[in-house]
């Protein structure tokens, strides 16, 4: 992918050097790449734009092509590369002489996403309130980045169960997204998800269903059917189909997810794992107890290697595993499985 990448640049900009060429331009065409999920040649261009950057000694764009560099690693799960890029733009950071007020305000952002992704959501949270009153002070309150800022922030409440927070924080996404003159369609999409999660969690069906049916108009429509947010409508639509019709249907979602997150991220990737996992409660619910085995294997084996194998996540899936065990005639392999969930709960 990287070797296609250099030869496309090459066809846009010829057998010119990358100091020859507006960094800025590079910039731009890798943040367009990672908006499409193409992240490897993302990172291929944006490491054009770094060197281009370096040879006219521009350390603020040096900054900011490690900061997205950090994104997209991240969004990879390449979560150490990732930390590699943020510690690296800091570095540069604290070397600068002139107004760094806005290069701060994205090293937050940035390590907000990061420790996001890593699940340290007090940290995540932290890092996301200094970007957010930063940026304030440089662009003011009706701004689409402060609006996705407080998107994330909802996401973190979700996340740690705070669900009253996580709605007031998207109303507040949704009521400046409501005041800008044109606002990306994209953040729209990604709000109708997160509030269909909300919907979701708390057991109101039909509204999370309207909600991730919009963010999936949207999606296909801006992003295409291969983009990773696609994907997570369709893993959410698939939850959302297995409690209230067919999981036969509910499967049908669930493959789609499967089949966007092993191309666009790999198949070792975190979501690869959630959706083996959503796979096997399908299997199970269908009464195929040996599918069900293989999908909550193959999304034990990459969820441990991920978050750890004495995370909760392992814990849950070990219990589930264990249950299609017994329900498949097998109680001894069982009863091994719920111990080990059991002992990691304690």
């Amino acid at each position: 992918m990287m070797i296609a990448m250099m030869t496309c640049c090459q066809d846009l900009f010829g057998q010119q050097s990358a100091s020859s060429q507006a960094p800025d331009d590079y910039f731009q065409l890798g943040t367009a790449y990672f908006r499409q999920a193409k992240y490897d040649s993302a990172l291929a261009v944006l490491a054009l734009a770094r060197q281009a950057y370096t040879q006219q000694n521009d350390k603020p764009g040096q900054i900011e092509c490690l900061l997205q560099q950090g994104r997209i690693l991240a969004e990879m799960g390449q979560l150490t590369q990732a930390e590699e890029s943020l510690l690296q733009a800091i570095n540069m950071s604290e070397t600068l002489s002139e107004d760094t007020s806005r290069i701060h305000a994205e090293v937050l952002e940035t390590a907000g996403e990061l420790y996001y992704h890593k699940q340290l959501f007090v940290q995540a949270s932290e890092n996301f309130d200094g970007a957010l009153a930063r940026k304030k002070a440089l662009l003011g309150e009706v701004h689409a980045e402060i609006a996705d800022i407080y998107r994330k922030k909802s996401l973190i409440a979700f996340a740690m169960n705070d669900l009253p927070e996580a709605f007031r924080l998207a109303e507040q996404n949704r009521k400046i997204m409501e005041q800008l003159p044109a606002a990306d369609t994209t953040l729209w999409a990604d709000y109708y998800l997160a509030l269909g999660s909300f919907y979701d969690r708390t057991g109101q069906h039909e509204e999370a269903r309207d909600h991730y049916e919009r963010s999936l108009q949207i999606n296909l429509n801006v992003r295409g059917e291969m983009h990773p947010q696609t994907g997570r409508v369709y893993l959410n639509l698939s939850n959302i189909l297995r409690i209230r019709e067919n999981p036969l249907h509910a499967r049908t979602y669930a493959e789609k997810a499967l089949y966007i997150f092993e191309r666009t991220y790999g198949k070792r990737h975190i979501m690869v794992g959630s959706v083996n996992n959503s796979l096997a409660i399908l299997d199970a619910d269908l009464g195929d107890q040996a599918k069900a085995i293989v999908y909550y294997q193959n999304a034990l084996d990459i969820i441990s290697e991920k978050l750890g194998a004495q995370s909760m996540q392992v814990a849950f899936l070990l219990n589930n595993l264990g249950i299609a065990f017994g329900n498949s005639g097998q109680p001894e392999k069982a009863l091994e499985l719920l111990e080990q969930s059991l002992e990691i709960r304690k």
